[in-house]
């Protein structure tokens, strides 16, 4: 899979810019002449949502206009040609976005992992200091690129926990007001309701979610570290459906053992918006803890690319890697492991954006030089 060009129009800091991409480009400027904004482009052309979590398609919109383009165009590794456009327009505060996947109108859910891309960025350092949602948010994002149905597995099961928690608070209302046993006993009966729909939501992502942490555990372990790590999936869920023959229903039955103990804490507390990625090195110590500040960054940056494999392996297709500033954080011998590893993962097209020019690093990289 290769990028060959990104067309932008008031996209972050650029009114009109387009650019061209080999299979090794350096996008080489000073900070604020648009790398990252780049990066952020091709991204969103992946997964239709911004880089940063904590954003919204607002605010990839350049100040003082009301709407962005975006169009990708790349081939795939079965040589066809493929094009993805997003026009998204502000009109009387009203967000409207439109996507065609090869001039044909779609959707978020159908166009998600068409253009399959994973970003490294400094951010993910968290990977191991962060908090459990950051550590979900980064899974999802690969399984978007893996499986279609993820995308809406995950929506839906979003949508439901936030109407399950608000029929919680809205019980323990009614019972703290003394309301009669008729009309709790309906809302119970809605909660359970709820929770058959959670249950065969909540079974397929924890296991796509378990095989995608098997796989980037087996990974870990085959690296040539010089210190012990290993990596678990933590969910409060995954011994009820492991092994179960009918792991749909056995997750019905235990969400209805738990009612009465989700009410008293007055909320869900069961299921895979909980989870989390436990690393921890030798004696099962937590990385975070024992890890130096390098070895860390060595570890996020080793984790992201056994995703990458992941992706290869799920799709046969091969993903594109995007850098914004990352090499620059780590040391010269980190930086050449690094670089040695992405070579031996085969014929993939590496984007990499970097406010330094290192000769060592980036021999025979594509460069696109960034004005002010």
């Amino acid at each position: 899979m290769k990028i060959n060009c990104v067309e932008l129009r008031n996209f972050r800091i650029f009114s009109d810019f387009r650019c061209e991409f080999g299979d090794k480009t350096l996008l080489l400027g000073k900070n604020g002449s648009g790398k990252t904004t780049i990066i952020e482009s091709l991204y969103y052309g992946s997964v239709f949502s911004p880089l940063r979590s904590f954003e919204t398609d607002r605010d990839l919109v350049r100040v003082g206009e009301n709407f962005f383009n975006l169009k990708l165009g790349f081939v795939d590794d079965y040589g066809y040609k493929h094009d993805i456009f997003v026009a998204y327009e502000i009109n009387e505060n009203k967000p409207k976005k439109k996507i065609k996947f090869d001039d044909k109108t779609t959707n978020v859910v159908s166009a998600s992992g068409k253009l399959k891309v994973v970003p490294f960025l400094i951010e993910d350092f968290q990977l191991v200091f962060g908090s459990p949602s950051w550590r979900r948010n980064t899974i999802n994002k690969v399984l978007f690129s893996v499986s279609e149905s993820y995308y809406a597995d995950l929506i839906n099961y979003s949508k439901i926990i936030k109407r399950k928690n608000a029929l919680i608070k809205m019980i323990n209302e009614k019972r703290s007001e003394g309301e009669g046993d008729g009309a709790i006993e309906d809302m119970i009966s809605l909660l359970k309701n709820y929770n058959d729909s959670i249950a065969k939501h909540a079974v397929e992502l924890t296991l796509k979610r378990l095989e995608l942490i098997n796989y980037v555990s087996e990974f870990m372990q085959k690296e040539d570290l010089p210190f012990e790590l290993g990596v678990k999936y933590k969910s409060n869920i995954v011994d009820v459906i492991k092994n179960s023959s009918d792991p749909v229903s056995d997750l019905r039955d235990y969400l209805s053992s738990n009612l009465e103990k989700e009410l008293a804490y007055g909320k869900s507390i069961i299921g895979p918006h909980l989870d989390d990625v436990v690393l921890y090195t030798k004696g099962n110590k937590a990385a975070k803890v024992f890890l130096s500040q390098g070895q860390v960054r060595m570890v996020s940056i080793l984790f992201k690319l056994s995703m990458v494999k992941y992706i290869e392996a799920r799709t046969k297709q091969v993903p594109i890697l995007l850098f914004d500033d990352v090499i620059g954080e780590l040391d010269e011998r980190n930086k050449k492991l690094v670089f040695d590893k992405l070579l031996a993962l085969g014929n993939m097209q590496v984007i990499v954006a970097s406010s330094e020019m290192d000769e060592n690093v980036f021999g025979g990289f594509n460069v696109i030089k960034l004005g002010d």
